[in-house]
């Protein structure tokens, strides 16, 4: 059986948060264990929004950067700077070039290529103008030739 004064007490303190500043308003012992349980769950709720916030800027970054990566390949690709291999050797006439970044499985050896940039490995043939090799993987190679505008000083 309960008597009256557990009544009133439970009564005062019903609803609202009891911490250290207002126990004592309202007759209430706060041993220290409590106090330091009150200490920890105040701890666990900072770390815990603070993990989420950083969780959050991390991914708004990533997405900044990965829109300015984007950009930088576009760049790239349009630039007509992209370094591309041209075959130098003797063998069937030119009519490709390859890209130098993410060449197709044509280009074993390249010690049989010339490095130049697109431009110029358009015009590397005197007979035609060469186009790009369709195996190679040029998005890869405008992705990597961007990121390394980046880089560069």
């Amino acid at each position: 059986m309960v008597n009256i004064e557990q009544r009133i007490m439970q009564w005062r303190t019903d609803g609202l948060l009891i911490n250290r500043d207002n126990a004592e308003t309202l007759g209430i012992d706060m041993s220290v264990d409590s106090l330091f349980n009150d200490l920890k769950m105040e701890r666990a709720t900072i770390l815990g929004e603070t993990h989420k916030a950083v969780v959050r800027l991390h991914a708004e970054t990533d997405e900044k950067l990965q829109s300015i990566i984007r950009k930088a390949a576009k760049a790239a690709r349009e630039s007509g700077e992209m370094p591309c291999l041209v075959r130098w050797t003797p063998g069937p006439d030119l009519t490709i070039y390859h890209s130098a970044d993410a060449p197709c499985g044509r280009v074993r050896d390249r010690s049989n290529f010339r490095r130049t940039n697109e431009k110029s490995a358009k015009d590397a043939s005197p007979y035609s103008w060469l186009n790009r090799c369709s195996a190679c993987s040029w998005a890869r190679a405008a992705t990597i030739h961007g990121k390394r505008m980046l880089e560069c000083k």
